[in-house]
Order: C-alpha cells, then structure tokens, then sequence
C-alpha cells in the first residue's frame, strides 16, 4: 500500500460521513467503495484508518459506506447532535 492508498481509504470515510451522499455511477466514491469490496488490502486500509478515527466501518451499501462512531469518540451519536427535533417540555 502506498501513501496514496491511504489518501483514497480517507477520502471513501469522508464520502461515508455524509448522510446525503449517495456514489453515483462514474464518480470517486462508487470507484473507490467497488475498490473496498473487491481489494481486500485496501478494505483493511479502509477499516484500520476508520479504527484510528474512533469509527467502525458496519457495510458497503449501494448507497454508500455505512459508518458508526466509536460511544466515546467525537462521531458518537447523542441527543445533542442526532439531528432529531427535541421538545424542550411536557405537552
């Protein structure tokens, strides 16, 4: 693996961290997540450098890298930032 194997295993986790990104034919993130399902070496990558980021790749979906943050780490989910609307009393 090269330092740009690394790059590529970053950039497919940033695609992965946005939601609303979906890999469209012909574009990066669908080159790059068809190169996580088939060059094992680079799913390691791919996995190890989530790991470092407190992030566990779950799958490869057609609709993009499935991610979840580490409970301790700065992706974790919580009330504060799951984006869900919050009522602030008792109705």
């Amino acid at each position: 693996m090269t330092n740009g194997d690394a790059a590529k295993a970053a950039q497919l986790i940033g695609y992965g961290l946005q939601s609303r990104l979906r890999p469209a034919p012909d574009s990066d993130y669908r080159a790059l997540l068809d190169r996580y399902q088939t060059d094992e070496r680079f799913a390691d990558l791919v996995e190890s450098v989530a790991e470092s980021m407190w992030l566990h790749v779950q799958r490869p979906t057609p609709l993009g890298l499935v991610l979840a943050g580490d409970p301790d780490g700065p992706f974790a989910v919580n009330m504060d930032n799951c984006g869900l609307p919050l009522r602030s009393g008792a109705e």
